[in-house]
């Protein structure tokens, strides 16, 4: 009997959250500051962080073998959030994009005026307006140099094919998950894409945006392509480290800024990163509520889990056209990545579930994932399986909320609309994040 490859771990889960705080009338209000201060007097261990925006806070979990027990503690956090919100006369809007027009305050932090100095002061107001949910999951055992924050290029074949597999899924993944998680069909007033968010971040002329944050600089902010080899990905690591060093040059950082933010994975924004916390991080997504995230945190738990521990072979080809994620014994076929970023990507961020063609490969994804978790979190995914039988998203619901206020989304709808629009979508958070809690007790 062949004997059976020993599991490389049992790796973690994390998530980090982002949302931005309204006013009681329903627009943005710069109040993250006076928040973050009020929730750390309520618990001072409360893992709550500034971003760039001085109406955008983060917070993050402790990561956790368990999905379960990460979005427990996640939750815990958002409650403590929402409840100091309320008391404070703050609204915490829950959603990628603000769907009426403002203008960002943005901090003046020595990070982000490298950043507003490299791309331009005017498209990082762009940074501004998109806020995410970011899911990370721990590298195979071995791959990650802590000391130096980067990875080993000496490891044995099969751990270096299990984290070119693990990366490659990643991206492959994208386009379903962007469509499942979609919050953000307005930007300024108007209907620009189903997923306005990766529209004005990414850069990428696929998209059609050429404003964007990234515009210029895809290699960072990009869906990037499939690596064939570790030696690969290490290029283009080291690649990429090694302009944006050139380019804080002509820029006039001074070199002790430069060395201060100079580590390879320092400068990486893609929807797909190899973390310097030793993870890897899933960007795509916008953020959304509570069943949502969740319910993408454990498929994208299952799938990485399936590849690190089981060695599931990954492999880019033309059956993954037709037959996406499509499994023969240990082994799955994804697209060409010339397929999922200039086809899926345009349909994932303008289309969404109204494609039919969208709509096949969310619904392909979702079943290879399902099949690969553990059973008692069928219901947790359950939101994902109720949109691919209705075909509508959160972006879908707030769109057909504009029309019913007798408005064309895709013209000037008015501030004060937007507003009550921001305020609607906000007053369902905390019963949602009960609902969540309750789902989540029950699989302790």
């Amino acid at each position: 009997m062949k004997k059976k490859s020993k599991p490389l771990k049992r790796s973690k889960t994390g998530v980090e959250l982002e949302v931005q705080t309204l006013n009681e009338k329903g627009f943005i209000t710069n109040k993250a500051d006076f928040l973050i201060k009020e929730c750390k007097k309520q618990n001072k261990n409360i893992l709550l962080y500034k971003e760039c925006g001085k109406h955008m806070l983060e917070f993050v979990s402790f990561p956790s073998v368990h999905v379960n027990n990460t979005t427990a503690e996640i939750l815990k956090t958002y409650k403590i959030i929402l409840e100091t919100a309320e008391k404070n006369n703050i609204i915490i809007y829950p959603l990628s994009t603000y769907p009426g027009k403002f203008r960002p305050k943005i901090r003046q932090s020595k990070w982000y005026a490298l950043k507003k100095k490299v791309l331009g002061k005017e498209r990082f107001q762009l940074a501004g307006k998109s806020i995410a949910f970011h899911c990370h999951y721990t590298l195979p055992r071995g791959v990650f140099d802590k000391k130096n924050k980067s990875l080993k290029p000496l490891l044995s074949p099969k751990i270096k094919q299990t984290l070119i597999d693990s990366y490659n899924m990643g991206i492959a993944m994208d386009p379903a998950l962007v469509t499942f998680h979609q919050s953000s069909p307005f930007l300024d007033g108007k209907f620009l894409a189903k997923d306005s968010r990766i529209v004005i971040y990414r850069g990428d002329r696929v998209l059609k945006f050429p404003g964007a944050l990234y515009t210029g600089y895809t290699q960072y902010g990009n869906l990037p392509p499939y690596k064939q080899t570790l030696t690969d990905l290490i290029y283009t690591l080291k690649s990429r480290h090694a302009r944006m060093k050139r380019v804080l040059e002509k820029k006039g950082i001074p070199a002790s800024d430069i060395s201060k933010y100079g580590k390879i994975l320092d400068f990486c924004w893609n929807p797909i990163k190899i973390n310097k916390h030793g993870t890897i991080e899933q960007r795509s997504m916008d953020m959304n509520y509570p069943e949502i995230f969740t319910a993408g945190s454990v498929l994208i738990k299952y799938v990485q889990r399936k590849i690190h521990q089981d060695f599931m072979k990954v492999v880019p080809s033309e059956i993954g056209i037709e037959e996406p994620f499509k499994r023969e014994d240990n082994l799955v076929y994804i697209a060409p990545h010339t397929h999922v970023r200039k086809q899926l990507q345009y349909l994932s961020a303008y289309k969404g579930l109204e494609d039919k063609y969208m709509h096949m490969y969310c619904k392909r994804f979702f079943k290879f994932a399902r099949n690969l978790i553990n059973k008692r979190y069928i219901k947790v995914i359950q939101p994902f399986a109720d949109m691919l039988d209705e075909k509508k998203t959160v972006s879908d619901l707030m769109l057909k909320k504009i029309r019913k206020k007798g408005y064309n989304p895709e013209k000037q709808v008015p501030d004060q609309v937007m507003a009550e629009l921001a305020l609607e979508m906000s007053q369902k958070t905390l019963n949602k994040i009960q609902k969540t809690e309750q789902m989540v007790k029950h699989l302790d």
